[in-house]
């Protein structure tokens, strides 16, 4: 099934991406869509720069933080209606001051892989 990207835009929790200590960060995504389940994540850029996904956590308000290598289509991460699901991932580098692309590559159940470039823009560094 192919999502629109204005659609995936919608993704996105504005001002969500944020320093959690001092070498990592976490940004925001609520599901606009019936439930999802999420199996996997290929890819995780920021500003053009690769994650490490061993690092890459992601959890819900009713599920708590896994490993996104744990993921898969036996043990996927439901993500209901208008849940908001928390990414986390280790991050020493600065991020600076403006605007910010964030891009991923995520695997839903339903869908498949939805690649999606966001952008930010920060008041403070983080």
């Amino acid at each position: 099934m192919i999502i629109p990207k204005f659609l995936l835009q919608r993704l996105w929790v504005k001002n969500s991406l944020q320093r959690v200590s001092a070498d990592s960060v976490s940004f925001r995504l609520e599901n606009p869509f019936l439930l999802g389940h999420l199996i996997g994540v290929e890819a995780l850029t920021l500003n053009g720069a690769s994650v490490d996904l061993t690092t890459l956590q992601v959890g819900t308000d009713l599920q708590p933080a896994v490993a996104v290598t744990a993921l898969n289509a036996e043990a996927p991460l439901a993500v209901a209606h208008k849940q908001v699901a928390v990414f986390q991932f280790k991050w020493e580098a600065p991020v600076p001051v403006g605007k910010l692309v964030v891009g991923l590559t995520a695997i839903s159940k339903e869908t498949g892989a939805m690649a999606i470039t966001l952008e930010d823009t920060l008041a403070t560094a983080v």
